[in-house]
């Protein structure tokens, strides 16, 4: 019998991170909003430093920003890919 891990972004398993240590554990992503503009949270293709310092730029600067949890959809997509 074989084992899959999934969590959500929020655990802070970054993809480099999982990269760096071989580790096998399937990340799943979540969704934030900063005024109009949707982001995925840690996608592989975003700088997440200069992402992060961005984000509390805007948060001091009083921009509307609005976090999720992860959508149930999304989990049930992954889960489909290894069953």
């Amino acid at each position: 019998m074989s084992v899959k891990i999934y969590v959500d972004i929020g655990s802070n398993l970054y993809p480099k991170l999982l990269k760096e240590k071989a580790l096998e554990i399937n990340l799943i992503n979540m969704h934030l909003r900063i005024e109009d503009q949707e982001y995925v949270c840690y996608d592989e293709n975003l700088d997440f430093e200069t992402f992060s310092k961005q984000f509390y730029k805007d948060l001091e600067e009083g921009k509307k920003v609005q976090t999720s949890l992860v959508n149930s959809g999304d989990y049930l997509e992954a889960f489909k890919k290894d069953v």
